[in-house]
């Protein structure tokens, strides 16, 4: 039970609506105070990452500012938590505080069906207010676990691929600099909403009563370390595809040992495939993406190895022919190895839609590697290099389209929040005498408990969200590092990419990953402040007038009168403001859109294979009608949706 909430005497009606009132102004007050302060600290919190990426720049210095940056940075998300928990618990008092009002009236004295409505309501204030459960506690810490555990293994694995790196194939260096970094920036984009998600105790609840299972959509399947992994290997597939598929049947060129070049391609590939596969046994989940993963690293690495075992033969022995383009055995690598392709892609493309991923690959931190690679780069390895980024940027393209599709859904959903509200008003807009009896008194409250219900689900989901940014800030803050060991940092290398700029490219994209985080709370808050004064705040100095006027005949109409106009035309101008914002982030997305369609255009025709193709779009379309049956699942599973409160709030209209 919250602190100051327990209502004392039920039977004193002016005492228990004025206190109802004061509790609902200091909520408001509370979150004007809050908002504009969390704005603040999120505007401070970008600041400081820009510092970061600016220290990334002298190893030197970011060997001493690296951690204190994001030490500032954390303290920042975890002083935004704290006020977002302030605001939380001021509008949790004044719900409980209505909530119990309206239970003890229907106790006294009410009809059946005022009785369910109480019932209904205590339900949904409850299902508000659940606190953190320790099952909820212990799924937040195994996902910052798995996310330290991502980010650690990505140094070992570079070292991996440094002590195994072919000669002459250093453009593949920057995909794999690009790969470890893509499996970063997807682990940490993964983490937040799985954190959320975790922290939501309407959830678990939910799953606790139904024997474990919820109508509400999970978010388990996004935090499948599957996406993560797949993101870091991609280069590895794309670069198999290309032996197995040369005009002349396998790339036998590429498997071969010379002075020149003592570790081959294929080998490469068959250790590094094999190290994932190890790697991931420990990581893996009992979801379909990581049971499906394992079995596509399983068949990768035995083709892989098979290839690589023909040549070693070939190399032992001057008379032994390797497998043709006709040879049974290297059209059964290339049957099993398409269909592999296909599932990898189709994988890569959910993984791209899913909670968190970012529709594009990140850049890399700007280096004189990406340059000398580009400039050294064969034809068959930059061939191949444009080759995946093609189908990346197919998969980019498809992922854009679905997410505009997504967010016009939840857009549509917001409309039906609009009018749920709308139906509210309405039903207070019928009382407007000067002395309403009890039954017009507890009908206004019930449509209060309404409100606060719905304004309370948002700011739980503000706690919430910055709790997980601050755990999220934690685990990258422990698992960075910039290495200033000048030996280390010039014995491995991968193509031309140093340790170093491997580890400031990784801390690269974690930091724009925040950094787009606090830029979205940013932004929120500086929406508040615009339409705070004009909009929020002359509506409750009207009810503050209206609470301490007296008694006169006509003041109090003529209050609610001008409380009334208020209402419409600020309702209006928020709607106005939204819809603004809303056309600005859509038309944003149709810009991407027709920029990623025209450098597809521009392309050779060819480059993506019809069936990756086919794969990519299938799979996109398929997981677009998915999500936006989540979104309408989502909103009906608010406590405010409750569907005995949608009936009543239907009959009572």
């Amino acid at each position: 039970m919250v602190a100051g909430a327990t209502v004392q005497r039920p039977e004193y009606l002016s005492m228990n609506l004025n206190k109802c009132a004061n509790l609902g102004l200091n909520a408001f007050f509370q979150a004007e105070r809050g908002i504009l302060k969390m704005r603040q600290l999120s505007v401070m919190a970008q600041n400081r990452l820009s510092d970061v990426v600016y220290c990334l720049a002298e190893p030197v210095v970011a060997q001493k500012c690296l951690r204190a940056y994001m030490s500032d940075i954390k303290e920042s998300a975890e002083e935004c938590y704290i006020t977002s928990k302030e605001i939380d618990d001021d509008f949790t008092a004044w719900l409980r505080f209505a909530q119990e009002l309206n239970t003890a009236w229907a106790e006294q004295r009410s009809t059946v069906a005022e009785k369910s409505v109480a019932s209904e309501l205590k339900k949904a204030t409850e299902e508000c207010c659940l606190t953190q459960t320790g099952e909820a506690v212990k799924v937040a810490k195994k996902i910052a676990e798995d996310l330290g555990k991502t980010l650690d293994g990505a140094t070992v694995t570079y070292t991996k691929a440094s002590d195994n790196f072919p000669t002459g194939w250093e453009i593949i260096g920057q995909q794999v600099v690009s790969g470890l970094s893509e499996c970063l920036i997807t682990a940490l984009n993964q983490a937040i909403p799985a954190l959320v998600d975790s922290l939501d105790p309407i959830t678990k609840a939910k799953a606790a009563l139904g024997g474990g299972q919820t109508t509400q959509p999970p978010a388990v399947e996004a935090r499948d370390p599957a996406y993560a992994q797949l993101a870091r290997d991609l280069y590895l597939f794309d670069a198999l595809n290309g032996i197995l598929r040369s005009p002349g049947g396998v790339d036998w060129k590429s498997t071969e040992v010379t002075k020149e070049q003592p570790k081959t391609v294929i080998g490469f590939i068959s250790t590094m495939l094999d190290d994932s596969l190890t790697s991931f046994y420990k990581l893996a989940s009992d979801q379909a993406a990581s049971i499906q993963y394992k079995q596509i690293l399983a068949d990768a690495v035995k083709i892989a190895q098979e290839i690589l075992h023909e040549s070693k033969k070939a190399s032992s022995s001057l008379s032994y022919q390797k497998p043709g383009k006709d040879d049974p055995m290297a059209k059964k690598w290339q049957e099993v190895f398409e269909a592999l392709y296909s599932d990898i892609y189709a994988l890569k493309t959910k993984g791209r839609q899913l909670p968190g991923n970012s529709a594009n690959t990140s850049p890399l931190y700007p280096s004189e590697a990406d340059r000398t690679a580009q400039i050294s780069a064969k034809t068959q390895q930059a061939q191949l290099l444009v080759d995946s980024a093609t189908k990346q940027l197919t998969t980019a393209s498809e992922t854009l389209k679905v997410t505009t599709e997504a967010y016009k859904e939840a857009s549509k959903q917001l409309l039906e929040q609009q009018t749920v509200l709308a139906n509210i008003k309405a039903e207070l807009t019928k009382l407007t005498k000067e002395n309403m009896a009890l039954e017009e008194i507890k009908t206004v409250l019930v449509q209060c408990i309404k409100l606060i219900i719905n304004l309370k689900s948002q700011i739980t989901n503000l706690v919430r969200f910055f709790s997980a940014i601050a755990t999220t800030i934690d685990v990258f803050t422990v698992s960075i590092a910039v290495s200033s060991d000048s030996v280390a940092l010039e014995k491995g290398t991968v193509g031309n990419y140093s340790l170093l700029d491997t580890e400031r490219s990784m801390i690269y994209q974690g930091v724009l990953a925040i950094s787009a985080y606090f830029s979205l709370f940013a932004d929120v808050g500086t929406m508040w402040r615009d339409v705070s004064p004009d909009h929020i705040f002359t509506g409750i100095s009207l009810v503050e007038r209206i609470s301490s006027s007296n008694d006169e005949p006509g003041e109090m109409k003529k209050n609610f009168k001008i409380l009334d106009d208020w209402s419409d035309n600020a309702q209006l101008r928020i709607r106005e403001s939204c819809k603004a914002k809303r056309e600005e982030i859509l038309n944003g997305m149709y810009e991407r859109n027709n920029d990623a369609s025209s450098t597809i255009k521009q392309l050779p025709t060819g480059t993506v294979p019809s069936q990756i193709q086919s794969v990519i779009e299938k799979t996109a379309k398929e997981f677009e009608e998915a999500t936006k049956q989540q979104i309408v699942t989502a909103a009906q599973y608010k406590p405010i949706n409750r569907p005995s409160l949608i009936s009543l709030r239907t009959e009572s209209l």
